[in-house]
């Protein structure tokens, strides 16, 4: 028995969040949270830790490409279904916004590392590296998050015009990305977290169509 198309996006949702929590667990073995926290924390956490910024970078840029690669399926499938223009704008977003979040990656990985490396070894933190952090901090919720949970609710709604996944899954992606909307738009808020939820739900709906 083959797998359908559908499933084999459900796949790639699942293993993303699989490689994602590998990361985790690598740097929870390795003793090495207090690097991860330069990225979300300030540069001054990773002290002599840079390498699980480094490692938890990798995990996140391979969970992105697994994404990008569960949507487009999710995009074909429904443009087969009769949603080619919501799927194709939807899938758009995403890809579009998963380049902003590879910047972002990048520079976590890069400069973010960097600075932590200068705090650690002079006691200071790089000048140019705040207004750098400040400007990629707002890039990612502008163009990353926010188009990332257009995105979603773009394809929930398709997936409730097409009735080719349960409704369930459409019914959630709408009102988690609305949700969570509001939060960088209103309150300038952001909390990446939240979007670790798709896979798991975008998942689990196409292994179960």
């Amino acid at each position: 028995m083959t797998l359908s198309e559908t499933k084999l996006g459900g796949i790639a949702f699942l293993l993303s969040v699989v490689v994602l929590a590998s990361g985790f667990a690598l740097i929870a073995m390795r003793g090495q949270f207090r690097g991860v926290s330069a990225a979300f924390m300030g540069v001054e956490g990773i002290g002599r830790d840079a390498i699980a910024l480094r490692t938890l970078m990798k995990a996140i840029a391979i969970y992105g490409v697994l994404h990008v690669v569960g949507f487009g399926i999710l995009a074909s499938t429904l443009t087969a279904a009769g949603e080619r223009t919501l799927a194709l704008i939807s899938f758009g977003l995403w890809v579009l916004a998963s380049a902003a979040g590879v910047a972002r990656t990048v520079f976590d990985g890069t400069v973010t590392v960097w600075a932590g490396e200068q705090w650690a070894e002079t006691g200071i933190v790089p000048e140019i590296y705040q207004p750098l952090s400040s400007f990629t901090q707002n890039s990612f919720l502008w163009f990353a998050e926010v188009p990332w949970l257009l995105a979603a609710a773009g394809f929930g709604w398709a997936i409730l015009r097409s009735g080719i996944l349960p409704a369930w899954l459409g019914y959630v992606a709408i009102g988690w990305s609305a949700i969570w909307l509001v939060f960088p738009i209103l309150f300038r808020f952001d909390l990446p977290a939240a979007l670790a939820l798709f896979p798991i739900l975008f998942g689990t709906g196409m292994l179960l169509e």
